[in-house]
This record gives C-alpha cells, structure tokens and sequence, in this order.
C-alpha cells in the first residue's frame, strides 16, 4: 500500500521543528505534516497538517527533499517543502492524540531522539550548512 505523507521543513533559531508521536509502546519524532487526502495537492496538504497538529498556519516554499521508505507492507513517499513560520510563538498542540510534543531541536538533540524515517544525519548537516546534501533519499522507516 502506498502513502503518500508531505512535511515541513521550519527553522527558528537555528533548530528544526519536529512532533514527538506515540504509538503504543514506540516513541519517536518527525518532521510536522501527514498524508494528502484526495484530490489535496501538496501545498494544501503541508497547510492542514500544520494547522491541525500544531494550530498555526504556514507560508509553503519549494520541495526540500523527498524521502522513500518501506516498512512491513507499507510504501512511504515523503515530500517535503521548506516552509516559513510567521508565528512560532503561537504553536500549540492540536487534537491528534499521537503527537504528545513538539519542540525546535537543536543538531546536538538530534544524537539523542529517535527520527523517522531516519534522517538524522541529513537534518545535521541542513542545520549545518543550510541546505541538504541531495534531494531523494531511500531510508529505512524504522531502524
């Protein structure tokens, strides 16, 4: 089965936007954003994800990196857009019951957080250097 999920790419202060989920005993974050539904292109999608998950709205960019995964029967394709924040100071937690936290992380956080799918290393170096080394990565959704 395919899902197609879209993310943001936001930085504030030199740290990176991720939500914390929880999923019965798993705990692990991500970029902010979800799966498009129907007919929903990906500027829409990235803009209701982020309303519903975080309650502010977003200013969609251009595409960042696209990250394919498998996991068990599931085909993951992750598109995800730099997206600007005009109000950090107003995100709060939404109603989806999996994400229990959010927070800007910092590349020495990254060391000690579970990523899915797993681009820690390529989050480091964008926060280093600005920019991602290459725009298609094939990761492992659980390592």
């Amino acid at each position: 089965m395919w899902n197609i999920r879209v993310s943001a790419v936001i930085l504030h202060k030199g740290k990176i936007l991720m939500v914390n989920h929880k999923k019965q005993d798993m705990s692990y974050w991500l970029l902010p954003g979800g799966g498009l539904e129907v007919g929903e292109s990906c500027e829409i999608a990235i803009k209701r994800e982020i309303r519903e998950e975080l309650m502010v709205d977003v200013i969609v960019g251009d595409i960042a990196f696209v990250v394919e995964s498998i996991y068990e029967s599931r085909h993951f394709l992750q598109v995800s857009f730099y997206c600007q924040l005009p109000h950090p100071d107003r995100i709060r937690l939404g109603n989806d019951p999996r994400i229990v936290n959010f927070g800007f992380i910092s590349m020495s956080e990254l060391n000690n957080i579970v990523v899915y799918p797993d681009i820690k290393s390529e989050l480091a170096f964008f926060l280093q250097s600005g920019k991602f080394k290459k725009r298609y990565y094939y990761k492992k959704w659980v390592s």
